[in-house]
């Protein structure tokens, strides 16, 4: 019984590394299928979190600072720009206007850049924004979604 219960014991193990070789592989795709995009953006949202749209265009404040990251080491400096969309709810919805002409930044390769509420000012103007939804300055209670996504 003692061998039976060896052999299990052995074949349990095999079956695990077989297994955590599976997600090593799976996680190195993962990484392959991220290095296609050699931007890298992390936002930061400082508290207190105002329901006022005015309050994350002014530039007294860093409510809102992204950091942009050019990870490419290969390319030269990249000159990107931002697309912002605010989803506030099921109804109302605030996105970038394509054909606003607004700031240009950019990266060179391995030198992250910090971008705070004066730069990105212009992005939350209700001029530079496509409005979806009844908005009038002010975003209803509840969950706030801020997405930035950054084009070359």
């Amino acid at each position: 019984m003692s061998v039976n219960k060896n052999k299990t014991s052995h074949i349990l193990s095999v079956f695990l590394l077989l297994l955590a070789g599976g997600f090593s592989i799976s996680a190195q795709g993962q990484v392959s299928l991220r290095a296609s995009y050699p931007v890298q953006a992390a936002a930061f949202l400082r508290p207190p979190y105002s329901l006022y749209l005015s309050d994350y265009a002014g530039p007294t404040r860093d409510i809102v600072v992204l950091t942009l990251l050019n990870r490419d080491l290969q390319q030269g400096d990249v000159d990107v720009r931002l697309h912002v969309g605010i989803h506030a709810g099921s109804n109302l919805q605030l996105e970038t206007r394509d054909q606003n002409v607004l700031p240009v930044f950019r990266l060179s390769p391995g030198v992250p850049i910090q971008i705070g509420s004066a730069d990105l000012s212009p992005y939350f103007q209700t001029g530079n924004l496509s409005v979806s939804g009844a908005f009038d300055g002010h975003f209803p209670e509840g969950m706030l979604e801020l997405c930035f996504t950054v084009y070359e």
